[in-house]
């Protein structure tokens, strides 16, 4: 029985001690392969990589093998990402993040604003270079978002409170669009849009404003009462012009036909003409035979019975 305590011994020694050597290796594999997220690109920082500040020019992406002792991956995103400055709690940070921009009077307006960006893949180990290997947050608090208001304040100067308010709102936009894409692209930082959310005028001025913008209204609804009294001028005008020329066509129309009527009656050959003839050659005696299809019809003429009757 004692002979056989050693053995068992070691057995659970070796049992125990190969379960312990299976989860270090375990462990170990798993800080040796990361995965790059769907959307983001890696950067490898590598402490014996001599060139470039010991970040590795190449983008990593899916399961990248690393060194965990001498090696590190950030990530950073290359799907679009969207950042929300309002005053409301809904979007963003649920604070205060509206912003106050400047305008040709003076007078600050307050906006509401989001923008999109993503990051060029290529030049992603650059960007982890110029700001020493901050995440994508960092570099979104401390250097895009403040760049963004001040190229947006730079533009938003040149135009009134009512062109940013009215009808100027998207080329402000567009400008400050285009001066953020010149002044981010070296760093790799594609800029995809920015829009104005809610623009927020003092309360003098908002009054000030909506009477205006009402007396805009309403001189664009006078304009289109006028054009639209045109309109029916013109429409009544037609309408009766056209009676009219229905009337006169009606006009010709019966005066020809009673030329035509007098022209069978009265013309040569005319049913009148004919029986005024037969009338002129009558010798006031009935004939004693009358027939046939040449017969000529004679007129009843009142008071000519009387006249012929003494004769007889």
């Amino acid at each position: 029985m004692s002979d056989d305590m050693p053995v068992v011994s070691k057995t659970w020694v070796w049992g125990i001690g190969s379960i312990v050597a299976l989860i270090v290796l375990c462990i170990a594999f798993s800080f040796t392969f990361v995965n790059v997220k769907p959307g983001y690109v890696g950067v490898m920082y590598d402490r014996t990589y001599v060139q470039h500040g010991g970040v590795v020019e190449q983008p990593y992406t899916g399961f990248v093998w690393i060194n965990p002792f001498t090696q590190r991956m950030s990530e950073y995103p290359i799907a679009m990402r969207t950042v929300y400055l309002t005053l409301g709690t809904n979007e963003g940070s649920g604070t205060d993040d509206s912003i106050n921009i400047p305008t040709l009077e003076g007078q600050p307006l307050n906006v509401d604003l989001n923008f999109s960006y993503n990051i060029n893949a290529q030049k992603a180990p650059d960007l982890y270079y110029a700001f020493r290997g901050q995440d994508i947050t960092s570099i979104e608090q401390s250097f895009i978002r403040s760049n963004v208001e001040s190229l947006l304040r730079n533009t938003s100067g040149n135009y009134s409170i009512l062109g940013i308010y009215g009808d100027q709102r998207t080329i402000v936009t567009e400008k400050a669009m285009q001066a953020c894409s010149a002044f981010f692209a070296p760093y790799g930082i594609n800029m995809i849009s920015l829009n104005f959310g809610d623009v927020r005028l003092p309360g003098p001025i908002a009054t000030s404003v909506g009477q205006k913008i009402q007396a805009a209204q309403d001189a664009q609804t006078a304009q289109a009462h006028l054009a639209q009294a045109q309109v029916d001028a013109e429409t009544a005008k037609v309408t009766a012009e056209g009676q009219a020329n229905a009337i006169l066509a009606l006009a010709d129309a019966q005066a020809k036909a009673n030329l035509e009527l007098a022209a069978s009656l009265l013309g040569n050959g005319g049913a009148l003409v004919n029986q005024k003839a037969a009338i002129d050659k009558w010798d006031g005696h009935y004939p004693t035979i009358m027939g046939g299809s040449n017969m000529m019809p004679i007129i009843q003429v009142p008071g000519a019975a009387a006249a012929v009757a003494p004769q007889n």
